[in-house]
């Protein structure tokens, strides 16, 4: 979700196209809640998400994103559910596995691809 909006596609390899695609992910889903009250604000969404011909309607709903602070938001979330597993993973009864699963959380935090 995120990195498809934000992501450098030089590095994630690919263009994102999830506005366009009209996918139901985290950022449109966090920008309706967010703007729950707001018609204007619903209706950019309504208006531009999911329209695969315009390259506005996506700058739109970017727009729309950054003035949610959407960005932040979700690096906020993201390191509370980082900070969440790791605590799970060191109470779990899973010694074995224990540094294979903080391994992959480590690896999934921050990932830039």
């Amino acid at each position: 979700d995120y990195l498809d909006v934000y992501g450098d596609p030089a590095v994630t390899g690919k263009i994102g196209t999830d506005i366009e695609d009209n996918k139901c992910s985290w950022l449109i889903i966090t920008a309706i809640d967010r703007c729950f009250d707001d018609a204007n604000d619903l209706s950019v969404i309504k208006d531009n998400y999911g329209k695969p011909e315009s390259p506005q309607s996506v700058e739109l709903i970017k727009q729309l994103y950054d003035k949610l602070h959407l960005k932040h938001l979700y690096k906020e979330f993201e390191k509370s559910s980082y900070e969440k597993l790791i605590s799970m993973i060191k109470n779990a009864n899973v010694n074995s596995l224990r540094n294979i699963f903080i391994a992959i959380v480590d690896k999934l935090f921050n990932r830039c691809k």
